[in-house]
């Protein structure tokens, strides 16, 4: 029989067992720390999406709604202020302002024609509200126009405010600071501070400016500026509206004058188009 025998290795085989040891080992190693690193990674990628995400949050709504700020307008002098507020308009006078320009406080300086119920201590800052509107009020611009004032007060112009309509349309009144004082002394169902109407032939407006008239002296007025850019200077419509308001007077003159009495003519104005003259002599219309 054939005999095996052993054969020992030789050096360069023992050599090459080390090597491939060695490279064994290294690879389990680097295999070892491959695995924990995954298992690391994975382990941490848990517990992040462990976490919920954010729920967005809602808007609070709070139940109280802020008041709406007063639209407030006021003349260039200060003394005239008024308020829109959901289309209603107040207005007040700052009687102090009133004082330091015209002296309207001081009783020296008080008409004679006012002593009682236009005496200066009856006088009141308000705000009085605008009665007598037609619609809701958008704008007010507050002006002192000298072709417009027929109150007649010595001191000063009386402020006219001019209310811009949510229709397109104007209205207007005077700011006369004695009118509470006299509808104080009047019957208490009479308002003091009323609109006028809307003004005649003036529509779709826009805006209202307060400048310098181009023509003649160039004073003071209100512009109505439509959308389509037209422009009305609205003295002329408010004094337009005077027309109904009272009998027109003049006096006639005749070449015979001296030797007779003088005569009057007398012309009312109708809403529905029609006029009425007169000519009465030597006595005035009542």
């Amino acid at each position: 029989m054939a005999a095996w025998h052993k054969r020992k290795a030789t050096g360069r085989r023992k050599e090459w067992v080390l090597v491939r040891n060695k490279i064994t080992w290294t690879a389990v190693t680097i295999l070892m720390i491959a695995l924990c690193v995954c298992t690391l990674s994975a382990c941490g990628q848990k517990e992040e999406n462990s976490n919920p995400l954010p729920v967005p949050s809602l808007p609070i709504v709070s139940e109280k709604t802020e008041p709406e700020e007063n639209n407030l307008h006021t003349d260039e002098e200060g003394l005239v202020q008024v308020s829109i507020e959901n289309g209603s308009a107040s207005i007040s006078f700052d009687l102090a302002r009133w004082d330091s320009l015209y002296g309207i406080l001081q009783p020296s300086k008080a008409f004679s024609y006012q002593e009682g119920y236009m005496d200066p201590a009856n006088l009141s800052e308000g705000p009085f509200p605008i009665s007598g509107l037609t619609g809701m009020v958008k704008d007010a611009v507050i002006a002192q126009v000298e072709g417009l004032d027929w109150t007649g007060y010595p001191n000063f112009v009386t402020p006219a405010v001019i209310l811009l309509m949510e229709d397109g349309s104007v209205e207007w009144l005077f700011a006369d600071p004695y009118a509470a004082a006299v509808s104080a002394k009047m019957d208490t169902d009479y308002r003091p501070y009323t609109s006028y109407g809307r003004l005649p032939l003036i529509e779709k407006v826009h805006t209202l400016t307060y400048e310098a008239e181009a023509e003649g002296r160039g004073d003071f007025t209100v512009y109505a500026v439509t959308g389509d850019g037209l422009r009305y200077n609205l003295r002329l419509p408010c004094n337009m509206m005077t027309l109904f308001d009272d009998v027109w007077t003049c006096v006639l003159r005749s070449p015979m004058e001296q030797y007779a009495p003088p005569l009057y003519g007398y012309m009312t104005f109708y809403e529905d188009g029609n006029i009425l003259f007169d000519v009465i002599e030597g006595s005035y219309y009542t």
